[in-house]
């Protein structure tokens, strides 16, 4: 009877840990993946003088990609939600979510990172 109190007791400290530990994990591929859409569209821009709108796209299984053009390639990871939208003044919001998070993340290219 003791031995199974404790493994209650053990359990009941472990889960909770454990779901953290997944929401942060989501939450780092989350954040990993719109720093890479960040990249990939600031050299679009670079190259085109505009940003381009994606999305929204889901990554799946394998590596998803959104292309914006040939060599501009957005890789995301799975069951990550990624959204790039252009506003009227040309300035770029993007958006990451991912169901096991917390929160989305966004860019901004007037604001910022906002994790």
């Amino acid at each position: 009877m003791l031995v199974v109190g404790i493994i209650g007791i053990l359990a009941a400290i472990a889960i909770p840990a454990s779901y953290e530990y997944r929401q942060k994990a989501f939450q780092d591929a989350v954040l990993s993946d719109v720093r890479n859409a960040v990249a990939i569209e600031e050299g679009y821009f670079a190259e085109n003088q505009k940003y381009k709108a994606f999305g929204p796209a889901t990554g799946s299984g394998g590596t998803t990609i959104v292309a914006l053009a040939p060599g501009f390639e957005i890789r995301m990871t799975s069951g990550v939600t990624l959204t790039g939208t252009v506003a009227m003044n040309g300035s770029l919001l993007i958006t990451g979510s991912h169901p096991g998070s917390t929160h989305a993340i966004t860019y901004s290219t007037t604001m910022g990172l906002t994790p």
